[in-house]
């Protein structure tokens, strides 16, 4: 429908957020892949690549999960479109792009903590908890905030039981009274 109207931006963030709901339900990861693929190619059509930009850092986890990364625990490869992670958060810190930055830091984050590289995880955390602080706008329904939420959570914890730092317990348990005060607040979220 939004194509037949001309609003081509919208289409392409409804094509982003149906790209991330099929990730987080269950679907085929290659199939996620092929989405992407095919969505990407409609966004390039319709001159809407930096929307598109959002989506770079989930292909990059789906092709880390699929096991087509070197370094499984990095967010580093093909789909990053600058030679490197570091490289393009740079670039979207420098472009003032957040939104980019949150992606990045919740997939880095995600990967790492999925690959047992829990130090990386903890820092991608506090970078995405950083930034949020630092725009005075908490995005409180947000479901990636949430979600980093509940990772940071459950990344902490292992940190805690990595290296015997109560103070790793502590941030787990807050983080985890965090999710249930966002639950409570935002029932729909969680359901």
């Amino acid at each position: 429908e939004g194509l037949k109207a001309g609003d081509v931006t919208c289409v392409t963030i409804c094509a982003t957020i149906y790209c991330n709901i099929a990730f987080r339900c269950k679907k085929k990861l290659a199939s996620v892949k092929q989405d992407l693929i095919d969505f990407g190619k409609e966004a390039k059509v319709y001159r809407q690549e930096s929307v598109w930009n959002l989506v770079y850092p989930l292909e990059q986890a789906i092709l880390n999960l699929m096991g087509h990364a070197e370094w499984p625990n990095l967010l580093d490869g093909d789909a990053i479109p600058d030679e490197s992670l570091e490289r393009c958060i740079t670039n979207a810190k420098l472009a003032g792009t957040d939104w980019l930055l949150f992606t990045l830091y919740y997939f880095q984050m995600l990967v790492a903590y999925l690959f047992d590289d829990i130090e990386l995880a903890i820092k991608m955390g506090e970078k995405y908890i950083d930034l949020d602080e630092s725009l005075h706008r908490p995005h409180k329904g947000f479901v990636l905030l949430s979600e980093l939420k509940f990772l940071y959570c459950l990344t902490s914890l292992a940190y805690a039981r990595n290296t015997k730092e109560g103070i790793w317990e502590k941030h787990g348990h807050e983080s985890m009274e965090r999710v249930r005060k966002l639950a409570k607040d935002y029932p729909s979220s969680y359901q």
